[in-house]
């Protein structure tokens, strides 16, 4: 739980300011966002609203598509470069409420749910897309003042996104309408300016996307590493039909699932390694789901307790801490421990199954979606735990062995305890733990280093924009 003094919080401001807004939240006139305008002030400048045309187009006249479209989400778009991945191959009688946008070569998409966080993309493909209604869409420069590759810059720079989070409304997660992105100042630069802040964010952005490429690389071979240091040898996965057809005797399947899918993981491959495999009911002492809680029930991260959620579990085991909810100290949920492995027991079926261990040190609690396993530590290590459990969940073991209904999976109590774990010697266990950390930590610094060469970029390029030195 955060404390201020309240004097930090306190500031006065002129009757007049409100009337020229027609604001009456006090965060809207913070001293920071006023800093900020003042900075852009003597730049020429120009309303948003005054230099493009926001498209609205819909996706009402489905000719343009085949059966199937891309959709794009939030979650598509690398928040740090702009680039557009992951998108959704949907059919079109399954399209989701929210897939109503079309996106065309050369459109500017911003987020609009927490805008500040950078969720912006300038959109390079023939392939006409749809998006969520998440965003807006910026289609047509009104001048020629500004290149398009010029304004997707812009507005990824500290002083737009803090633009679009002072005009941001909400709580948890605020969200900035059309009409108030349309008021946030853009600074114009000139010509020869802007080709040069476009060629400098580009070739940052190569070397960015380089890095974490050699990140991921590293990431990706981890489990790699652990299956051979197991002794465990997967099939090469083939799709072929021959290969997709097999056969159970019936009395396999009494009393049990009927689902083909369900028998057809590679589970068992994981038992053919060099040590023996140990049913997970055997190594915990404890297990534990948390609770849910509607969004009337929610605290402000200033008033509240985290709450570990599926969406604070990042790939490989990592947490992310960017769609934070946060529940009443009062309420006394479960807290989590040091120690603690995290399991996503729901989720889609593609997700359902990540894993994470615990060891921040940070108050936190833990929804109905996750659920706790205290292991006994004399049998086996808990981030060892939680390494297996993710190399399931990549090996699509839980893909295979979740219940789906109402577009989730899950992953019960009774189905994650009848795994069996592959166990070798606590020594071992160690060993592969120390040098998973190690790829972890240099993977990490990979990643950081990358981030901090666009951050850099970023404060250059405000500085050419702006006339600002160091």
């Amino acid at each position: 739980m955060k404390h201020f003094n309240d004097l930090d919080n306190m500031f006065v401001i002129n009757f007049s300011q409100f009337s020229s807004e027609n604001r009456w939240d006090p965060e809207f006139f913070s001293p920071k966002y006023q800093e900020n305008l003042k900075r852009i002030s003597w730049k020429k400048s120009e309303k948003l609203a005054d230099l493009v045309s926001f498209s609205n187009e819909t996706w009402d006249q489905k000719s343009i598509f085949t059966d199937f479209f891309h959709y794009i989400e939030i979650s598509s778009i690398d928040l740090s470069s702009g680039n557009i991945s992951n998108t959704k191959c949907v059919k079109i009688d399954d399209a989701p409420s929210r897939a109503k946008m079309i996106v065309r070569n050369g459109d500017i998409l911003v987020s609009t749910t927490r805008p500040s966080r950078g969720a912006i993309s300038l959109y390079n493909n023939d392939e006409v897309k749809v998006a969520s209604t998440g965003f807006s869409i910026i289609r047509n420069l009104k001048e020629d003042s500004l290149s398009k590759e010029a304004l997707f810059c812009l507005l990824k720079m500290p002083f737009s996104l803090l633009q679009m989070k002072q005009r941001s409304s909400g709580g948890n997660y605020p969200a900035i309408t059309q009409a108030e992105l349309g008021k946030i100042i853009i600074p114009i630069p000139s010509h020869e300016e802007q080709s040069q802040i476009v060629d400098l964010y580009q070739s940052v952005l190569a070397l960015r996307n380089k890095k974490i490429s050699q990140s991921d690389l590293m990431l990706n071979r981890l489990y790699d590493d652990v299956l051979n240091s197991l002794g465990i040898v997967l099939d090469d996965q083939n799709n072929s039909i021959s290969d997709r057809v097999f056969k159970r005797m019936f009395s396999d399947l009494v009393g049990r699932r009927f689902d083909p899918i369900y028998y057809n993981s590679d589970l068992e491959q994981f038992n053919k390694g060099k040590f023996t495999s140990i049913k997970l009911k055997t190594l915990i002492i404890e297990f534990s789901s948390g609770q849910g809680v509607g969004r009337q029930d929610q605290a402000s991260e200033e008033e509240g307790v985290l709450q570990i959620r599926p969406t604070n579990l990042g790939p490989q085991g990592s947490f992310v801490f960017e769609k934070n909810v946060f529940v009443p100290d009062e309420a006394r949920h479960k807290r989590l421990q040091k120690g603690d492995v995290i399991f996503n027991n729901t989720n889609s079926q593609e997700l359902v199954g990540k894993s994470a261990y615990w060891d921040i040190d940070l108050e936190a609690t833990y929804s109905n979606h996750i659920t706790v396993l205290r292991v006994d530590e004399t049998k086996i290590f808990p981030e060892y735990l939680a390494l297996i459990l993710n190399l399931y969940q990549k090996s699509n073991i839980f893909y295979s062995i979740c219940t789906n209904w109402n577009n989730q999976s899950g992953v019960g109590i009774d189905v994650l305890l009848d795994l069996n774990i592959p166990l070798p010697p606590l020594a071992l266990q160690e060993e592969i733990i120390s040098h998973i950390r190690q790829i972890r930590d240099e993977a990490k610094k990979l990643k950081d280093e990358a981030n901090l060469v666009l951050e850099n970029a970023k404060q250059e390029i405000e500085r050419i924009i702006l006339g600002e030195t160091e």
